[in-house]
């Protein structure tokens, strides 16, 4: 059995754990746990069942560190949060679908996922059983196949997803091994809507077709960006509100052959060096760059795309050097390996009293547009700097 000072100064040797100094003492944070040393007390606080806030234990949970010390009794916490949460899901399930209005109500949602084993005893098994043919359910049984996408199943642009196999376990592990797949499929069908919500009031076709026949590449543009920017390998568009400032910056190289030397640190790099020379503010020697304090992340994540193209989205958060101002950005970089081309497409936005997360999700299903000219060379490229030379 461990006291509380021991567990500390496990937790403190722990490789795995972050270490802060607070005014007062020092917290150290793993899997959603935190356990801070005053000098007065120590304390362990649970994040997994207070939401957005860190909940001091119970006596049911310190006696999880107690028993087994800081890193097993983490895991073992974890296991329990998530025990706590599939029993509240679980409750909710059983609400809905227990519920008079529930069939309508599920019918008329956009996105559904059904997941039961084949032959449970249950309402969501005896629907997906009445969903699925007798054959499908053979080879369900027979575990070759999981995981069954349904269009317009009952609405039009409805996305259902059926999920069952032979039991609990074995459907729990297949989508675990799956949970890529099965989210990008997800995410794909809601850029599909959001793609036509996004330019439903209206388009700059001019715009793109423009940046097409002069550079070689396009996005769709929504209807109120203006361009601010245009040299010959960069453009910037703006849609500037005095609550919602936002913007599209685009850069482009010619000649690259292969793409070897992509990461996240020479994307970033990349971003930084464009966003200090265009996407400039109001203050000398103000400019954006990129948040990487923590809290703050930058993921980077290689996209799958349907086309030549491989494509790279960068998230993450901006900040303004010499100024208090910040917000989100969404960053593409494209490399078309036929014409050897590489492109780096970022949108940004500032609103500090708009919430950001439907324009985020909004640069993503634009920077989705992205095409580039398949025949697109050299000598096009000159034979367009000239033309706008004699203009």
């Amino acid at each position: 059995m461990y006291t509380l000072e021991q567990i500390f100064n496990q937790a403190f040797k722990s490789n795995n754990s972050v270490k802060s100094e607070m005014p007062k003492g020092i917290c150290i944070i793993h899997n959603g746990v935190k356990i801070q040393k005053f000098d007065d007390r120590i304390e362990i606080l649970n994040l997994g069942k207070g939401g957005s806030y860190y909940k001091v234990c119970d006596k049911f949970e310190y006696d999880f560190f107690k028993y087994n010390g800081w890193s097993t009794g983490c895991l073992i916490l974890s296991i329990e949060n998530c025990k706590h949460k599939l029993m509240l899901i679980e409750e909710r399930i059983k609400k809905e679908v227990n519920t008079r209005k529930n069939d309508k109500h599920i019918q008329n949602l956009k996105n559904i996922i059904f997941a039961a084993p084949i032959d449970a005893d249950n309402n969501v098994a005896r629907l997906i059983r009445a969903l699925l043919s007798d054959d499908v359910e053979e080879r369900v049984r027979q575990g070759e196949s999981f995981a069954f996408p349904l269009a317009d199943q009952w609405v039009r642009d409805q996305w259902v997803l059926i999920l069952t196999s032979n039991s609990q376990e074995a459907l729990a592990e297949k989508i675990r091994n799956s949970e890529s797949s099965l989210v990008n499929h997800l995410m794909e069908r809601e850029f599909e809507r959001r793609e036509a919500e996004i330019y439903r009031r209206g388009e700059q076709v001019a715009i793109s077709d423009s940046l097409w026949n002069e550079f070689g590449w396009k996005v769709r543009m929504q209807h109120d960006y203006i361009q601010t920017t245009d040299t010959s390998h960069v453009v910037v568009f703006r849609r500037s509100l005095p609550e919602n400032d936002r913007w599209m910056m685009a850069w482009w190289q010619e000649d690259v052959e292969g793409i070897g030397f992509i990461d996240k640190e020479w994307i970033n790099s990349t971003r930084d060096s464009l966003l200090q020379n265009y996407i400039q503010g109001s203050r000398d020697g103000s400019y954006v760059t990129t948040e990487y304090r923590s809290p703050r992340k930058v993921t980077t994540t290689q996209m799958d795309r349907d086309d030549r193209l491989i494509g790279y989205e960068t998230l993450g958060t901006w900040r303004m050097t010499n100024d208090f101002m910040g917000g989100p950005f969404v960053n593409f970089t494209y490399y078309d390996p036929e014409t050897e081309r590489l492109f780096m497409i970022e949108y940004g936005q500032f609103a500090p009293s708009v919430s950001k997360r439907r324009f985020v999700r909004q640069f993503r299903t634009m920077g989705r547009t992205f095409e580039s000219d398949s025949t697109w060379n050299q000598d096009s490229e000159s034979l367009t700097n000239l033309m706008r030379e004699e203009q």
